[in-house]
């Protein structure tokens, strides 16, 4: 009797312990798939994170300039209105003139406002044309140096640099002018080539003429130039001519003999 409760005892463990057995590796199957299916849909997340987070950087790259620029609108128009206009462009004008007043003329942009200094003072101002020219006028001269220079000024009142500066003077007195060969205004001359040198004094920055020939001034205003004389009597008119365009003019008269 006790041995058939024994067998039954041990074969009901058995039976016990395979039930264990089986129980645990359908657990084990069953944790390993619920891990598969976890690092599934983990990676699948990681996926859809990255291309989410890609397509948003495409969108905030292709707008940040957009974004920006409200900013730098803002910005822009400041520093625009803070910029000084272009200096204008003003035409040359003489060192000096005979005249009481003078014209001076240029250009600049289209529309803009030109304001006139002379002796670094405003004295008048005026509108550039469609085409960008501008005109003053009357402006007075004196026997004393004055400066010129136009500024452009902005709508915003913001004034340009100096355009190129000029100084000019009034001046109505005649240059000097001497004659130091031939140094009467009557001679003979005789030599076996045509040619004779004329040479004098006159004021520096003056042009002289000789005939229509313009002879050589030095910067103390000594000139000379050679001239071709003919056989016979020749009249020569000797012209200095100032940078205001006062005068000066000698008259000498050479009988020329050639030798052969």
């Amino acid at each position: 009797m006790t041995k058939r409760i024994n067998k039954k005892n041990i074969k009901w463990k058995s039976k016990q312990k395979e039930l264990t057995t089986r129980s645990t590796k359908n657990s084990t199957k069953d944790h390993k798939k619920y891990l598969i299916k976890r690092i599934v849909i983990m990676n699948a997340m990681s996926i859809l994170i990255l291309v989410l987070t890609y397509l948003w950087m495409v969108f905030f790259l292709a707008n940040v300039n957009g974004f920006w620029e409200l900013f730098r609108h803002d910005t822009y128009q400041s520093n625009t209105e803070n910029i000084a206009p272009i200096p204008p462009y003003l035409a040359q004008i003489p060192e000096a003139t005979q005249e009481d007043t003078i014209d001076i003329s240029g250009q600049s942009e289209a529309g803009q406002k030109v304001v006139l200094y002379v002796d670094n003072s405003k004295v008048d101002e005026t509108i550039a044309d469609a085409t960008g020219n501008f005109n003053f006028t009357g402006i007075k001269m004196s026997i004393f140096p004055k400066k010129i220079f136009v500024r452009a000024v902005s709508d915003n009142g913001i004034e340009s640099e100096n355009s190129a500066e000029y100084t000019i003077v009034k001046d109505t007195e005649a240059p000097m002018l001497e004659i130091t060969n031939p140094k009467e205004t009557k001679s003979d001359y005789s030599n076996t080539g045509h040619s004779f040198e004329f040479t004098g004094k006159t004021e520096p920055g003056t042009t002289v003429y000789v005939n229509d020939q313009i002879a050589v001034v030095d910067s103390n205003g000594n000139f000379t130039t050679s001239y071709r004389l003919k056989e016979g009597g020749n009249e020569i008119k000797i012209t200095a001519v100032d940078k205001a365009g006062n005068e000066t003019e000698t008259t000498v008269f050479i009988n020329f003999h050639k030798i052969d």
